[in-house]
């Protein structure tokens, strides 16, 4: 009997951590309503392409809580391609092809489009670009390093790091009071994680180290 109770204690162990119930010790994923986890890059003698992984809601409102959540492969023209142009792409991912027309977006200047594909994995990938009655296929590469740290990890070391601010977001109710965006950086090969806690009146935010999740900045923004 001693030891049937013992292991059932160890069993709601587990459970609290692993469950919604105990939200304050797990993982603050639940609540992320942008996130980017990868960065791919390429280019050919027409395109300078760069493209950015992970998820977001939609529509995207910054209010404070978490909507429908979407995957997202999001495709931008970095070079000054004439905007006049239309360009469509066509992504295949598990012999599925997908395919979006590019738009300009003029607070960028970038034509870009988002590619809706579930449980996206690769590390490289083709896009093939038809545009002025010809096609151009061009390999994208991630440049996320290798032993950069996920950004379930990066999450976990928020919430070590910063335990009472993080505590401080959660009511009685243990209902966690905001959204949070979460994305990868990589600048000179070195990794970082921007991530931002945002209610309907401000943003924290934070930048982690990307290889230890250290808290390198916190700031404010309303």
């Amino acid at each position: 009997m001693k030891k049937f109770t013992f292991i059932t204690f160890l069993l709601m162990i587990i459970f609290c951590f692993t469950s919604i119930s105990c939200a304050k010790h797990n993982s603050l994923s639940p609540y992320v309503s942008d996130v980017r986890e990868d960065i791919f890059v390429g280019e050919n003698k027409d395109f300078s392409l760069k493209a950015y992984l992970g998820k977001r809601e939609e529509p995207f409102i910054k209010d404070g809580t978490v909507g429908l959540i979407k995957p997202r492969l999001f495709v931008k023209i970095t070079n000054n391609f004439n905007t006049n142009t239309e360009v469509k792409g066509v992504i295949t991912f598990n012999k599925i092809s997908y395919t979006e027309v590019f738009k300009f977006d003029p607070l960028t200047n970038n034509l870009s489009a988002n590619f809706n594909i579930e449980n996206f994995s690769d590390k490289t990938f083709d896009i093939t670009l038809f545009y002025l009655d010809t096609s151009s296929t061009i390999t994208l590469n991630s440049i996320k390093p290798t032993n950069a740290l996920s950004v379930n990890d990066a999450l976990n070391f928020l919430q070590k790091n910063q335990p009472t601010l993080i505590d401080g977001y959660f009511d009685e109710n243990k209902n966690f009071n905001a959204e949070l965006f979460v994305r990868l950086i990589v600048e000179k090969e070195k990794p970082y994680y921007y991530i931002g806690i945002a209610t309907s009146k401000k943003v924290v935010a934070f930048l982690l180290d990307g290889y230890t999740g250290e808290v390198l900045s916190i700031k404010e923004v309303f």
